[in-house]
């Protein structure tokens, strides 16, 4: 199954889900949405994985690019976690963890649970002036 992405807004946040398989036939999609959504600047970003069934190589690349600019984006907000990701399955959970990807992501279960998550971060950086 060939990869989709939607994205819906609510509020600041992007809530991105991903459907089907990252292949590197997919690359360019991936980069070029991660792309997008870096330059738009958005106070957090929550990734929906539920419906992802697998990811290689160059996903992790693309999703490693959108975390470093999103944290440097963010580098003065200490603690802060801009990209969230939620519904991982174990084989991908795996991989972020063999790539050390997720210690620079925060990893909830739910996406109810990352959009509180990320509401709360966002709503503690405005009051901290830093969006």
């Amino acid at each position: 199954m060939a990869l989709e992405l939607t994205v819906d807004m609510q509020e600041d946040l992007a809530i991105v889900g991903l459907y089907g398989n990252v292949s590197s036939t997919d690359a360019e999609l991936l980069n070029n949405s991660f792309d997008r959504l870096a330059q738009a600047n958005h106070a957090g970003i929550l990734l929906d994985f539920q419906d992802l069934a697998s990811i290689n190589s160059t996903g992790l690349a693309a999703l490693a690019s959108l975390v470093r600019r999103s944290l440097e984006r963010c580098k003065n907000d200490r603690g802060k976690q801009p990209v969230v990701l939620c519904h991982v399955n174990p084989r991908i959970a795996y991989l972020l963890q063999l790539s050390g990807l997720d210690r620079f992501v925060t990893i909830v279960d739910s996406r109810e649970e990352g959009i509180q998550l990320t509401s709360q971060q966002i709503a503690l950086g405005k009051e901290g002036g830093m969006l």
